[in-house]
């Protein structure tokens, strides 16, 4: 389990990680309707230490799927929302126990 002390960096790795699954979606949605065209898949997993890997792999058989890259780019700015309030939380957890101790 992560320490407080690295939340940050298993905040900032969910952050990278939606930014990935965005460019994703995004690249996906931009290139639909291309001839041949084969969709950008992510896969994401658990780091060891805490926080998220994220692997980008293209499908096998050609086409899209419109309405699933739009959810994702949904879910992926909720996840940017979870992140920051995690990274502002922490901020204010800090600042909170530096004014104590000072």
């Amino acid at each position: 389990m992560p320490s407080f002390a690295s939340l940050p960096a298993v905040a900032l790795s969910g952050l990278e990680a939606s930014r990935q699954t965005l460019a994703a979606a995004a690249h996906n949605i931009a290139n639909a309707h291309t001839p041949g065209f084969r969709r950008l898949e992510v896969e994401r997993a658990s780091a060891p230490a805490g926080g998220v890997t994220v692997t980008l792999s293209q499908q096998r058989e050609e086409g899209n799927d419109l309405v699933a890259d739009v959810v994702t780019t949904i879910e992926a700015r909720v996840e940017f929302e979870a992140g920051i309030a995690v990274l502002k939380a922490h901020d204010r957890t800090v600042g909170a126990l530096l004014d104590a101790v000072a």
